[in-house]
């Protein structure tokens, strides 16, 4: 429904409204105020608005204009009720009942060719509701002008054939012009796709052959990348083996200064304890005091207390380095080796070519450190004192439970 004709019976809803409300009495106007009012009660001088707003619901909105404007008539409908309405009931009926009336002689007129609606001939004659001499009439002219439709069609078709024939009839020299044109012209392409069709054939086997080219080189690259591949894994594993056997080689050397050490750290030692054990004995045979005999045995003990510091240092230094040394003999070898086993490994199983990298990375990855104690004691005599106490935890540790 249009929303500018919904404020419209809206609008005369709410006057159907307002004269339900303005007075209580069932009776007629005419019994109540006299003859010059109308013969009409409150409720049928209402539904006068209702009927009127039910019909324009029910008209065509299809036909209103789309520059139709609803507030002039809802200005009047306003004006009708604040003004005019309010005299239906205090007497004045037979001058504000005409109004109302008026009102809505005016609206419907207004709307008027909303309500109009077109005549079905069909559903009429279907009815019955027309005479029959004119119904007959109607279906023959309904019959012809169906028929005059058809031939009408037809003739327009075949109109349309004649003026085309015409028109080709009419243009058939040029045409037979512009076929030989396109004759000549289709020849010379032909002669020239002729002709490009040896280049293009000629271009094909010279693409051909260096497509073959082509893979051959490929396959020489992928051959050189292998090998490039492999010069590179074994260069990098033996730069590995020859890093770890330099390092045991220079631990070696170090190993064999530390031994010269010990030598002269123990010789020395000899050859101070010879000299203080003969001075004792030279001591002792002289029956010197005691205290002097004390002093010479303290003098003898710090003589030879250096050699022999020395000398325990210079042990702990090789067991260190041999240790040291060994491991990474040990690596070099694994990672020299590696290479060789990996092809072989390769070669049986893949599975295993991965196991065996991985025992490999596990050797090469160990830490050092781990051969060089945590305890490092200052002197022989802190290294004793301790020994107990490592003895002692380490007893401990093998009597309580383990995971």
């Amino acid at each position: 429904m249009d929303e500018r004709i919904s404020k419209i019976s809206a609008a005369l809803r709410d006057i159907d409204a307002s004269i339900r409300a303005l007075s209580a009495d069932d009776r007629t106007l005419v019994s109540v105020y006299g003859w010059n009012h109308p013969a009409l009660n409150r409720h049928d001088l209402a539904n006068m608005a209702t009927a009127l707003a039910a019909r324009l619901d029910g008209c065509d909105h299809n036909r209103l204009s789309s520059k139709f404007d609803p507030q002039p008539t809802l200005n009047k409908i306003a004006e009708f009720k604040a003004n005019t309405l309010p005299q239906f009931f205090t007497g004045n009926g037979s001058f504000a009942v005409p109004m109302y009336a008026t009102l809505l002689d005016h609206i419907s007129s207004f709307f008027g060719p909303l309500f109009v609606q077109n005549t079905d001939w069909e559903k009429s004659i279907e009815a019955g509701q027309l005479p029959k001499q004119i119904s007959g009439k109607l279906l023959s002219y309904k019959s012809r002008i169906k028929k005059f439709d058809t031939d009408f069609g037809e003739l327009g078709s075949k109109i349309a054939e004649i003026n085309a024939a015409h028109d080709a009839a009419t243009a058939l020299p040029t045409d037979m012009d512009e076929l030989r044109e396109a004759r000549q012209a289709v020849l010379e392409l032909r002669a020239s796709v002729e002709k490009n069709e040896g280049i293009a054939k000629t271009a094909l086997d010279q693409i051909n052959d260096y497509v073959e080219a082509m893979k051959q080189k490929e396959a020489e690259a992928a051959q050189l990348l292998k090998n490039t591949e492999d010069a590179y894994s074994a260069a990098t594993t033996r730069g590995l083996g020859e890093a770890f056997q330099t390092r045991a080689q220079e631990l070696s050397r170090s190993m064999g200064i530390w031994v010269a050490g010990l030598v002269l750290a123990l010789g020395a030692g000899a050859v101070v304890g010879t000299f203080r054990v003969r001075a004792l004995q030279d001591l002792m045979i002289q029956n010197v005091p005691a205290e002097r005999l004390n002093v010479a045995l303290v003098l003898a003990l710090i003589s030879i207390a250096g050699p022999v510091w020395f000398a325990w240092i210079a042990t702990k230094q090789i067991g260190h380095r041999f240790r040291l040394a060994e491991d990474y003999a040990f690596k070099a070898s694994v990672a020299k080796a590696y290479e060789g086993y990996r092809r072989e490994a390769a070669r049986i199983d893949p599975a295993f070519s991965a196991r065996l990298f991985g025992s490999a990375l596990d050797r090469i990855d160990e830490a050092p450190i781990r051969f060089v104690e945590s305890h490092t004691p200052g002197t022989p005599w802190h290294d004793l004192f301790s020994w107990g106490r490592r003895r002692d935890r380490a007893a401990t540790d093998a009597a309580s439970p383990t995971d």
